[in-house]
C-alpha cells in the first residue's frame, strides 16, 4: 500500500519490526514483506463512516523450517483499550475532532513481533474549518445542483463566492481515494479541477473570474496601481483567511504578513494544487500558498492561475501560466452583482 506524507496531519506508515523481551540468548526470526491492507484507507475520514482492515504481505522467514501460525491483532485510537485479535479489522470512524490511530500487529511463535501504523484525521465539515469570518454584509448562495451553500462577498461590482467551490461532480477532492467516496475534505477545501473543469465548474449564472477580475477586485484592497497579468505585492494577508483545522492553524508559514480576514473577507486558505497524471492527483505545498485557475488563456496549452504566496521574503499575489490538462487546483464563482 503506498501511504503518503501529508501536511495538516503526520502520517505513520510502513513497517516497523521490534524485538521481544525474553531469553537474550534466544533467536527469533524475522517477518519477511510488509503489511500491505486490501482497502486503500483514507488520510481523512468523516465520523460515522466504515472502513475495514485485511491486512496480507507478511510471510515466514525463509530459513524457518516450521509453518508458523501468523496472527493479527488491531487497535483503534481513540475506540479501544486493547487489542482485538481477528483477520479483518471492522471499525467505525469515531465522532472525535483528532487523528485516529489504526496500528497492524503481527505475531508468530518464535519471531519478532511486527507492526504497522496508519493515521486518519477525522473531519466534520460543520465542526472542523474554524476562526472563519464572513462579510456581515454579504450574501449566501445556494448551489441548485447540490443544496450546498456558499457565502459572497461585492468588491468592484462582483459578488466573489468567499469558499471554495465544492461541486463533485468532476474534479478531485484533496486526498481523495478514487471511486471510494471518501472525500472528506471537499467541504473544507473543496475540490480540484484542471482548467476545463473549472471552466465548467460554476453554477449557473456565476462563472470563473478573469485575471481583469483578480485585478480589479485586489485594486481595491491597496493604493499601489496594478495591471493584469502582474504581481500585487505585499496584499497576500488581506485575502487570506485566519482559519484552524481541527484546532490546528492552516496558515502556518507566513513571517511577512498575518492573516487580515476582515480586510476583503475573502478567507483564502493555504490548499495548494495537484498535479495531475490520468487518474492519479499528487497534491502539493498545501499550507504553504493557494492557487486559483483565471479564465484567461495563455496559450492553447496554459492558463494563468492566481495564487497566495507568502514567505520570509515576499507576501504577494502572484500570476503565472500553468498547463491546464494537468493541473488542477481549487475554484472561486463570482456573478455580478445586482
Amino acid at each position: 500500500m503506498d501511504i503518503r506524507k501529508i501536511l495538516l496531519i503526520p502520517l505513520l506508515c510502513g513497517l516497523v519490526f521490534t524485538s521481544c523481551e525474553d531469553d537474550p540468548e534466544e533467536t527469533y526470526f524475522t517477518f519477511e514483506g510488509e503489511v500491505k491492507t486490501e482497502e486503500t484507507l483514507p488520510s481523512y475520514a468523516n465520523p460515522g463512516e466504515t472502513y475495514s482492515v485485511t491486512p496480507y504481505g507478511i510471510r515466514k522467514d525463509s530459513t524457518d523450517p516450521d509453518d508458523p501460525k501468523i496472527t493479527y491483532s488491531f487497535m483503534l485510537t481513540p475506540g479501544m483499550t486493547s487489542r482485538d485479535t481477528m483477520d479483518t479489522f471492522i471499525f467505525i470512524v469515531p465522532d472525535t475532532l483528532c487523528t485516529a490511530q489504526v496500528q497492524v500487529y503481527v505475531s508468530a511463535p518464535g519471531y519478532n513481533t511486527a507492526t504497522s501504523e496508519y493515521s486518519i484525521a477525522i473531519i466534520d465539515p460543520e465542526k472542523s474549518l474554524t476562526n472563519i469570518t464572513h462579510n456581515p454584509q454579504g450574501g449566501t448562495f445556494t448551489d441548485p445542483r447540490d443544496s450546498r451553500q456558499y457565502p459572497y462577498t461585492t468588491i468592484a461590482g462582483l459578488d466573489w463566492m468567499t469558499k471554495n467551490l465544492a461541486y463533485c461532480a468532476f474534479g478531485k477532492a484533496y486526498k481523495g481515494i478514487k471511486d471510494s467516496g471518501y472525500e472528506a475534505m471537499s467541504d473544507v477545501f473543496g475540490m480540484y479541477y484542471t482548467w476545463d473543469e473549472a471552466m465548467a465548474a460554476c453554477p449557473e449564472g456565476w462563472r470563473l473570474p478573469s485575471d481583469g477580475d483578480w485585478t480589479s477586485m485586489c485594486q481595491t484592497l491597496t493604493d499601489t496601481p496594478l495591471s493584469p497579468l502582474g504581481d500585487f505585492p505585499g496584499i497576500a494577508g488581506k485575502l487570506m483567511g485566519n482559519g484552524y483545522l481541527n484546532s490546528e492553524r492552516l496558515w502556518v508559514y507566513y513571517t511577512v504578513c498575518k492573516p487580515e480576514p476582515e480586510a476583503s473577507y475573502m478567507n483564502m486558505l493555504p490548499t495548494g494544487y495537484a498535479n495531475k497524471s490520468g487518474d492519479i492527483y499528487t497534491f502539493d505545498s498545501t499550507l504553504g500558498f493557494c492557487a486559483y485557475w483565471t479564465s484567461t488563456e495563455a496559450d492553447a496549452e496554459k492558463a494563468y492561475c492566481r495564487y497566495l504566496y507568502n514567505n520570509e521574503k515576499i507576501a504577494d499575489v502572484l500570476a503565472h501560466p500553468l498547463y491546464k490538462e494537468f493541473v488542477a487546483t481549487p475554484v472561486r464563482c463570482v456573478r455580478d452583482s445586482e
